[in-house]
């Protein structure tokens, strides 16, 4: 997919909860490129530490981080994490 003209049809900022839904929740949102994927980085580090249970909110995590690396190692414009220092805490 070529990041330049690309045009979402939605964007979701997503958070840790969201993901866990469901096995696949992240495909379903993505829609194979159509919406654009933004996962802040508060939830990408609890997907990481949620990667190691044994449970299904493991596998789900596991899953999640193995698409976003994949989408990110081809430049694909339909995923992206957000760095947002706000200043707090």
């Amino acid at each position: 997919m070529e990041a330049a003209g690309y045009q979402p049809e939605n964007i979701y900022v997503v958070d840790t909860s969201a993901l866990e839904h469901a096995l696949g929740y992240f495909e379903m949102l993505q829609q194979n490129g159509k919406n654009c994927i933004i996962l802040p980085f508060t939830t990408w580090d609890e997907l990481n530490d949620h990667k190691k249970e044994y449970g299904f909110r493991g596998k789900v995590s596991r899953s999640v981080i193995r698409r976003v690396l994949n989408l990110t190692a081809v430049n694909d414009p339909s995923v992206g994490l957000l760095n947002a220092d706000f200043g707090l805490g």
